[in-house]
C-alpha cells in the first residue's frame, strides 16, 4: 500500500504483477511495459509460490525491507511535522503533486491473459478517482467502516477498491496478502471489525466451509466479483452469516 501510494505521488506509473502467473508470462509483461525494476520484500521471495521469480525475471529486484533501514528518525520527524502543520496546498507544491495531471497514467494493470498474453491496460488518475467516487456514492462508507483488503492489487478491483478506496475516502482497511488463508482472514475480520468484504465466489465458498458465524458477524456489505455469483451461494452465505452478497462487475479496460 505504501509503495503504491509513494510511487503515485512521485508521478511514477505502477504495475502490480500477478504472482500466480508463470515466469514466461511475467517476463512478457515486463517487456511490454518497459519495467526494469521490481519492488518486493524478502519475505515474499521466500514464499515457494514466488521464489522461482528471483532467478527467472528479467528485472532488478529492490527489497523494501532494505529501504526501511535507510529512513532516519529525522526523516520521520520532518514527515510528521509536514503532515500535521503544513497546509495541503503548500505540500502539493513542495512535493510536486500540482504537476501531476488527472490524465496522466497512474498504473498499468495486466488482464488475466484468457485470450493470449495479458494486455497492459493503462489507467489514469481520473480513471481511478472516478471509480472511487462511484464507490463513495453507491456504498457511502463511513469512518467507522473497515474494509477487509484481500483482493490482490494486480486485479482491477483490488487496485481500485481495496487500495485506493481507503486512501481516498474516510474509512479504515485491514490487509492480508493471500485471500486463500481463510482462517487468518477470518481472524483478521473479527479482530478488526470488518464491515465491508470484497471477494470472489470461490473465496466466499471457503468462508462458508471454514468460518464460524461469529467471525464474520460484523460484515454489512459483501461484494463478489471476477466470477458469476450463484443464487444458491448468496442464500447459503446469508443464512450462515446474516449478510447477502451482491454481484460486482468490473472490466479492467474501464478500471
Amino acid at each position: 500500500v505504501l509503495a503504491n501510494a509513494a510511487l503515485a505521488m512521485t508521478g511514477r506509473v505502477t504495475a502490480n504483477l500477478n504472482y500466480t502467473a508463470s515466469p514466461e508470462v511475467l517476463n512478457a509483461c515486463l517487456r511490454r511495459a518497459g519495467i526494469r525494476r521490481v519492488l518486493t520484500s524478502r519475505k515474499v521471495m521466500e514464499n515457494p509460490l514466488t521464489a522461482k521469480f528471483k532467478d527467472t525475471l528479467e528485472a532488478e529486484f529492490i527489497y523494501l525491507d532494505d529501504l526501511k533501514e535507510k529512513v532516519t528518525r529525522g526523516d520521520k520527524l520532518w514527515a510528521a511535522l509536514s503532515a500535521y502543520l503544513v497546509p495541503a496546498f503548500i505540500l502539493d507544491r513542495v512535493l510536486g503533486l500540482n504537476k501531476i495531471s488527472g490524465d496522466d497514467v497512474a498504473t498499468i494493470i495486466f488482464t488475466s491473459g484468457s485470450t493470449g498474453l495479458p494486455k497492459g491496460v493503462m489507467l489514469t488518475h481520473h480513471n481511478i478517482a472516478t471509480n472511487v467516487e462511484a464507490i463513495d456514492q453507491v456504498v457511502n462508507p463511513r469512518p467507522k467502516d473497515s474494509l477487509l483488503g484481500i483482493v490482490p492489487f494486480f486485479h482491477s478491483l483490488g487496485f481500485t477498491v481495496t487500495l485506493w478506496g481507503p486512501l481516498l475516502l474516510d474509512f479504515r482497511a485491514a490487509y492480508h496478502f493471500s485471500p486463500l488463508d481463510t482462517r487468518i482472514v477470518a481472524k483478521l475480520a473479527k479482530t478488526r471489525g470488518a464491515t465491508i468484504l470484497l471477494a470472489t465466489p470461490t473465496f466466499l465458498r471457503n468462508f462458508l466451509r471454514r468460518c464460524d458465524p461469529e467471525e464474520l458477524e460484523t460484515l454489512e456489505i459483501v461484494v463478489a466479483g471476477a466470477e458469476k455469483l450463484p443464487i444458491a451461494l448468496c442464500e447459503a452465505f446469508e443464512q450462515k452469516f446474516g449478510v447477502r452478497p451482491v454481484e460486482g462487475y468490473g472490466t479492467t479496460e474501464l478500471a
